[in-house]
């Protein structure tokens, strides 16, 4: 989790709002997607972040938006629906 307190410490910094993407393509060791997601997100969260929306594009890859100092637009909060319909026409 070393590189994701580098994440956190270097936005800090930034005042404005972030949008930050994380994507996983590999289920490394067998590493279930809740688990990834609650190690991610249990980091990001002592820099202020949520995470906003959550998309599974099948057994390996998970894709996390996370957003800080982002009002929870109706744009934002459908990203991992929209995610989802793109991805749907391309399988």
């Amino acid at each position: 989790m070393e590189d994701l307190d580098v994440i956190g410490k270097t936005f800090s910094a930034v005042a404005g709002p972030i949008l930050l993407q994380i994507s996983s393509y590999s289920a490394n060791n067998g590493n279930p997607h809740d688990v990834v997601e609650e190690s991610i997100s249990g980091v990001l969260a002592r820099y202020g972040f949520d995470c906003r929306a959550r998309v599974e594009a099948d057994g390996n890859m998970i894709s996390l938006m996370y957003t800080r100092k982002v009002s929870p637009s109706r744009t934002v909060l459908r990203l991992g629906e929209k995610f989802k319909k793109w991805l749907g026409g391309r399988q």
